[in-house]
């Protein structure tokens, strides 16, 4: 009798460490996706949380949990990252104000920008219940499986990379995606609200800026190593003309510049012959001299500047103008400033508004330019 109630006892605490080690063990395993913890990691300093939109922010340092409602805003200086397990990460670029949507139970994300950047990578195909969302204003994103940046300036852009992302018009009267307006966008396109429509066009190298080469390093090698080769085949460097076939001067907002997808030239055409081909055709007949690196690029220029705002107190100088991709340094009343290159046409100086700036000087490797407003 005395044995069989040791061996009772035995068999009731083995049951006990089963549900203590083994039953949280499976709901770890489970949590993945959207149903896992949703952290908010600040990259940079001035991340700021509210706990709801009505609510006072306060400046994090350290990652935290955050929840449905929780409005998070970066300043000019400000990065942060968004994860949802290992296999869904979002990064909110600088100037960014972005509000959460989250409901566990029907396994839904839903990312409201009111300004600012950000891109996202999810690495596994989402559930057919799975539903993941980023909204601006005038757009939504909805994606199962894929690599994409939503913008919300100049106007509202989704730019893929990976996968397939489905968009939407914001219905401003319900403030819900109108499915009538829905179009997939696959990889290598980008989509961008403009009057009330939605326009697709390819990717160009004029939308290719910081943030988009900074989430997508694999592009920037891939391209520096095509330049490489070509000059070494070559023994020249790629030329750009002062006029291009795609204007860097055309803003997004041009419907030209938007419509037609035609407007660039294929890598394929400039390593097979064009420009670069002719250049070493021309100098055949020429006497032999040492070779010579033509250095062409397109002129600095500040054509214009504005002040760029969002929601939060934060202002900015939006500079227009030419040549905005070879700019390495911005200096603001003579001290080195944080930017952004928006294309070869715009630049993001951050920290100033125009009532208290003087100069504001680009300098790139062969030129500079100084502006004063």
């Amino acid at each position: 009798m005395k044995k069989v109630v040791i061996a009772g006892a035995v068999v009731i605490i083995l049951l006990i460490l089963g549900l203590i080690f083994i039953e949280p063990n499976d709901k770890e395993s489970s949590m993945t996706g959207l149903e896992a913890a949703t952290l908010l990691k600040p990259l940079a300093k001035d991340v700021s949380l509210s706990l709801s939109a009505d609510s006072e922010s306060s400046v994090i340092d350290e990652e935290i949990e955050v929840a449905s409602g929780n409005k998070i805003t970066t300043s000019a200086a400000g990065r942060a990252l968004l994860t949802q397990g290992s296999e869904i990460v979002t990064s909110v670029d600088s100037n960014s104000e972005l509000t959460l949507d989250l409901n566990k139970d029907e396994k839904s994300t839903v990312i409201k920008m009111a300004a600012g950047k950000t891109w996202t990578k999810i690495t596994r195909a989402l559930e057919q219940d799975e539903v993941y969302e980023v909204h601006t204003p005038t757009i939504v994103a909805a994606v199962r499986g894929t690599s994409f940046g939503v913008y919300t300036e100049p106007e509202s852009q989704i730019i893929v990379t990976e996968g397939t992302v489905w968009a939407s018009v914001i219905d401003p009267e319900t403030g819900l995606a109108d499915p009538e307006t829905t179009i997939k966008v696959p990889a290598g396109k980008m989509v961008i609200y403009k009057d009330g429509k939605l326009v697709v066009r390819d990717i160009g190298e004029d939308d290719k800026g910081e943030w988009y080469f900074e989430n997508n390093p694999e592009s920037n090698d891939n391209e520096e190593e095509s330049a490489t080769s070509i000059e070494r085949e070559t023994n020249i460097k790629p030329v750009i003309p002062t006029t291009p076939t795609n204007n860097p001067d055309t803003s997004i907002g041009n419907d030209e510049t938007v419509t037609n997808e035609d407007s660039t030239i294929p890598a394929a055409a400039e390593e097979d012959g064009g420009g670069i081909e002719a250049a070493g055709e021309i100098g055949a007949d020429a006497p032999a001299e040492p070779a010579v690196t033509a250095t062409t690029q397109i002129s600095l220029s500040i054509k214009s500047a504005k002040i760029g705002s969002t929601q939060s107190p934060e202002e900015y100088v939006i500079l227009t103008g030419t040549g905005f991709t070879q700019v390495e340094t911005v200096l603001v009343n003579g001290q080195e400033n944080p930017f952004q290159n928006i294309g070869d046409t715009e630049i993001h100086v951050f920290n100033f508004s125009l009532s208290n700036v003087r100069t504001i000087e680009i300098v790139s490797s062969t030129d500079s330019v100084t502006y004063t407003p």
